[in-house]
């Protein structure tokens, strides 16, 4: 039996609605990731992280990053053919531009065994023109995509403040 207040909207239509609402929350909670985080082999620590802009006169202004991470297999198994797809700098969330990156291994087997680690560092293979969607007064994020088994992993660089090299 609705209770009076139900009984105004229709009990039915009601009943309905918070169905639609549940299943809705349940799917955009469950297919939700943010970034670095979720169910995933692998984490990334981040141990140090330069980026700059070359400002020498003469020269084109250029924008350079160097990361150096940590990757960490979670999981039971080898994770292996592990890649860093793509870099993407951010500013006030807006994208500014991505790179592929050159990434250094420790050696030629980009695999982590059981509860393993590997270190290694990225950067951009040259310098990126600067064009006028970056403030070079301001800090930047940086997105990082990783692949690995047939799956995809993420992290958010945040707060990266810009250095000026003349």
């Amino acid at each position: 039996m609705c209770s009076r207040t139900l009984q105004l909207y229709g009990c039915r239509n009601f009943g309905a609605a918070v169905i639609i609402i549940l299943l809705t929350l349940l799917y955009f909670g469950c297919s939700y990731k943010i970034a670095g985080a979720g169910n995933t082999d692998l984490s990334f620590e981040p141990l140090r992280t330069n980026a700059w802009v070359n400002l020498m006169p003469g020269r084109k202004t250029t924008f350079h990053l160097v990361v150096e991470g940590v990757l960490i297999n979670k999981s039971q198994l080898p994770v292996e053919n592990i890649l860093i797809d793509s870099a993407i700098v951010y500013q006030h969330m807006k994208k500014i531009f991505g790179f592929k990156p050159f990434v250094i291994w420790p050696g030629k087997d980009t695999s982590i065994h059981l509860a393993d680690t590997l270190k290694f560092n990225f950067r951009n293979e040259k310098g990126i023109p600067v064009e006028k969607g970056l403030d070079i007064d301001d800090v930047i994020d940086v997105f990082i995509l990783f692949s690995y088994n047939g799956k995809m992993f993420d992290y958010m660089l945040k707060n990266i403040k810009l250095e000026k090299v003349y």
